[in-house]
């Protein structure tokens, strides 16, 4: 026997309607897609609470002085991700309940890379930085609690207080000055020498790396004049190519003799989306990293990064590697901040095709007057020859006399003391200048006997003018 169910009965207080109303309406239970802003704040969030477990763990092993090393160890060694982590993540950014969570699977389903190994690569990245923040933070609120607890004593014992002294200002504002001016003047003098040295010592071989990585750069650049990218067996190698020749693109008898120029690149060794991809990002900032740790980096670059990245191999194994790195002693901070400032200056300078362009206009340019204006052109190189003719054997001979005013027409009585001072001292500074700076021996020597002439020449008036005078002066008295 079929028995129909009763109708749900809901009883709501202050109300005489028991049930919901009807509707045609169909209910939708679907959930919002996440959108690429979504994953973004939910990764932006979890990185957030990782920053703020590792500065808290950081601050403990510092208290309790323990090894950092031990700590890094221990962190790096977590199976799962903190507890707590995923929910105060969603906390912050008012997130649906576990859709950080639905994110890490979405993920983890899609580029296999585990939840823990967020973790892991958060903490490999910023853990140096973190603990020497925390660590330059810890010290100077110790050195405050320091200075209150010196300031409590000395107002316990009152010392007396001399009228004429001034007092310390305690603003503090940033400005560019010397650096020797804000050493402490009561540091011994060993210390002032020992930190100036050392910090003019770091800067002298954050020049040296950048020129070195700068020359560096520019040999792997030079390789691609002689040599192309080839595969053999599967194996990517860069081999020396003959160029091309400018013959047949000039006119016939144009050259004296053959000029090769690099060939292009090779297209069909791009034909895969993988070897592209490396090509393009060959001398960006990726790039550039590689080529720090494989030529200067302390530990120099893993034979799984270098199998990886095929093309950065080939250049290395074409132009070699020296063994003994010169830059032990130097910071990683330090090498990483010089050579940001190389990539910054690079990735400007070629940020568009500006330098490409002038250069295939000026060989537009010159290939158009060759063919179309062979006259124009012909004309060209014969002026171009006649400069080379009048040039050729010319010595710059230095004249006889500085084309000053006449003697007779200059006066200095006229002018201050301050005024006749300045007047010697400039003309000497001029001398001086010109017999120490570099190039060709007798124009400087010629320059530096002009300044003395005119030197000679403002005192032989002064004495004449001062004669004079004192001939009035006793005329008249």
């Amino acid at each position: 026997m079929h028995i129909k169910r009763k109708q749900l009965n809901i009883y709501v207080p202050g109300t005489t309607r028991r049930n919901l109303p009807a509707t045609l309406e169909t209910q939708t239970t679907s959930r919002r897609r996440a959108t690429t802003d979504d994953d973004e704040a939910y990764m932006n969030s979890l990185k957030t609470q990782f920053r703020h477990r590792i500065i808290k763990h950081i601050k403990t092993c510092h208290d309790e002085n323990e090894s950092f090393d031990d700590l890094y160890k221990t962190l790096m060694q977590l199976k799962q991700l903190p507890r707590g982590v995923v929910s105060s993540a969603e906390q912050s950014i008012n997130a649906p309940v576990n859709s950080i969570v639905v994110y890490l699977n979405r993920v983890t389903r899609t580029t296999k890379k585990k939840s823990i190994e967020h973790w892991k690569d958060y903490v490999k990245e910023n853990f140096e930085s973190l603990k020497d923040s925390v660590t330059i933070q810890e010290e100077s609120t110790a050195a405050q609690e320091g200075i209150e607890e010196q300031e409590e004593v000395d107002e316990e014992e009152p010392e007396e207080i001399d009228d004429n002294e001034v007092e310390d200002d305690v603003a503090h504002r940033t400005c560019s000055t010397s650096f020797s001016s804000v050493i402490r003047k009561d540091l011994p003098q060993n210390c002032r020498s020992t930190f100036i040295g050392t910090i003019n010592k770091t800067i002298e071989q954050a020049s040296d790396y950048l020129a070195d990585f700068s020359k560096q750069v520019m040999k792997m650049l030079l390789l691609f004049k002689d040599n192309q990218f080839i595969t053999n067996s599967g194996n990517i190698q860069l081999v020396h190519q003959e160029g091309q020749s400018l013959n047949p693109v000039l006119p016939v008898g144009y050259l004296h003799e053959d000029v090769i120029v690099p060939k292009p690149l090779n297209s069909q060794f791009l034909q895969t989306d993988s070897l592209k991809e490396e090509y393009n990002a060959l001398f960006q900032e990726a790039h550039f990293d590689q080529i720090h740790s494989t030529y200067f980096g302390s530990k120099g670059i893993s034979k799984s990064t270098l199998n990886t990245a095929q093309l950065h191999k080939a250049i290395v194994n074409l132009l070699g590697r020296d063994e003994e790195n010169v830059y032990n002693d130097l910071s990683s901070h330090v090498m990483k901040m010089a050579r940001n400032v190389y990539i910054a200056n690079f990735m400007n300078m070629w940020a568009d095709n500006t330098i490409v362009n002038k250069a295939l206009n000026r060989l537009l340019n010159i290939l158009l007057i060759v063919h179309l204006s062979p006259a124009r052109d012909q004309e060209f190189k014969k002026k171009r020859e006649e400069l080379k003719g009048k040039n050729k054997g010319k010595n710059r001979q230095p004249p006889n006399n500085n084309c000053a005013i006449p003697v007779n027409s200059m006066s200095l009585i006229n002018k201050t003391y301050n005024g006749r001072r300045r007047l010697f001292a400039d003309e000497i500074k001029r001398r001086n200048r010109y017999i120490e700076k570099g190039g060709d021996w007798v124009v400087k020597q010629w320059k530096a006997s002009l300044c003395q002439q005119r030197l000679n020449s403002y005192a032989d008036v002064l004495q004449r003018e001062v004669r004079l005078m004192n001939n009035r002066i006793e005329q008249v008295y």
